[in-house]
């Protein structure tokens, strides 16, 4: 295995063009423009990687089309908007590829001068087979990331925050997991139609339903953002086009999630076969009145519950604790018990009162002898950052401390304003 080490965008297209299966190219810091692999393929993956954390390589641009074995690991990926780009432009690209892995990386958007806000699609992701996206921090884009037509798929302890509409989507993905996410601090545009989700599944335009997906252990916190609908996993083709119980979502368990938002939709699900929503904690927090659309919403659709469409099969719904627990009718195949349901009005009977005041990131803490203990998620939210090795770092709470320490170089700036990019 050899070890190429790399100091402009020259030196780096001469490694890609001689790299074997295994090796390593580690970038010294600076811009290296687009990245672009088309039909590159190693039995056991390459690695491209900034040489120096705390002076990353940059790419303002990626497209990886038909790879296999591809490591990307301490990378920039800085997307800056340019007079004339629409909203769904999609800067960093991997399609029709198998085994890629992105890890350790900031994948940093940018805002539209004519609203302020992100614009742009984060990571674009269809076709792939293999793809593992773990601890890393993407912000300011229309949409964080969007995964299509895709299996074997890991999303781990990434920070997702300053997106105007949704986090993360995923339509027709098979044997998925995303966990110990954290999703926070949207930034709404103004008077916009924009359908805003934390994460969202849908089936429109899919010739079959995703199936065996696992969302565990993430949270999602209206912090001091917008609002948002929290996990929404809705169902077009049987819900509005009829389809029949084979384009039922197959397998879905959402376990230990924690969710303080300010919609009703906190766990949304449609028609499914196979459905596990254990141990989950739903709650209304908030967050900032001046933060776009907050002030504006009122009554009933603050308060985030648990909805399951009760047409669906082999469901169960337990051990959570949430606003409202919906959907069952008495279904036969339907397990529906020992959830603790408490009104917002009720909050100071079950959580201290410094908890409920105290602000984002919110982490509610449950009275001595109130009766929830042993309900909900286990970790119940507040995300914290820490340094390591001089730079602020994102850790995910309860990840274990040797793979919860990512290596972000990236500076949190309060409310809106996300992430500063440090000068290389």
């Amino acid at each position: 295995m050899t070890n190429f080490n790399v100091s402009n965008p020259n030196e780096l297209k001469s490694a890609l063009s001689g790299a074997k299966s295994g090796d390593t190219i580690a970038l010294s810091g600076g811009d290296y423009g687009g990245l672009y692999l088309n039909g590159a393929k190693f039995s056991q993956p390459i690695t491209i990687k900034s040489a120096n954390v705390k002076s990353p390589a940059k790419f303002s641009e990626m497209v990886l089309d038909g790879v296999s074995g591809i490591s990307l690991q301490s990378l920039i990926f800085d997307y800056d908007h340019s007079s004339g780009d629409d909203y769904y432009i999609q800067p960093f690209t991997v399609r029709n590829s198998k085994n890629v892995s992105l890890y350790n990386s900031i994948v940093d958007g940018d805002t539209d001068p004519r609203t302020g806000v992100g614009t742009g699609h984060g990571l674009q992701l269809e076709n792939n087979d293999g793809l593992v996206i773990a601890n890393n921090q993407i912000s300011k884009f229309f949409r964080g990331m969007v995964t299509l037509n895709s299996d074997n798929v890991t999303v781990k302890g990434n920070n997702v925050h300053a997106i105007r509409s949704d986090g993360m989507d995923f339509a027709q993905v098979q044997n998925t997991l995303i966990t110990q996410n954290y999703f926070h601090d949207f930034a709404a545009e103004r008077n916009t139609d924009d359908h805003r989700d934390m994460i969202q599944f849908w089936t429109t335009n899919t010739t079959k339903p995703s199936a065996n997906v696992t969302i565990k252990g993430n949270t999602f916190d209206i912090g001091n953002g917008s609002w948002t609908q929290s996990l929404f996993i809705y169902n077009e083709r049987v819900s509005n086009d009829g389809a029949g119980a084979n384009m039922f979502y197959k397998n879905f368990v959402i376990e230990d999630n924690v969710i303080y938002n300010y919609h009703l939709h906190g766990i949304t699900v449609g028609p499914t076969n196979g459905l596990t929503i254990r141990n989950n904690t739903v709650l209304r927090a908030n967050g900032n009145p001046r933060a776009e659309g907050n002030a504006e919403q009122q009554g009933d659709v603050t308060v985030p519950i648990i909805l399951v469409y009760d047409g669906s099969k082999n469901v169960t719904v337990t051990g959570n604790l949430a606003n409202d627990v919906q959907g069952f009718k008495g279904q036969s195949g339907w397990r529906f018990d020992n959830n603790i349901t408490i009104s917002p009005n009720g909050y100071g009977k079950y959580f201290t009162q410094q908890s409920l005041k105290s602000g984002a990131p919110h982490k509610y803490t449950p009275l001595p002898g109130s009766g929830i203990s042993g309900y909900g998620a286990k970790n119940s939210g507040g995300g914290e950052m820490t340094d390591t090795l001089g730079l602020r770092t994102w850790i995910v709470p309860d990840m274990p401390a040797t793979t919860a320490t990512c290596t972000h170089a990236f500076t949190q700036t309060p409310i809106m304003d996300a992430c500063v990019d440090l000068p290389l």
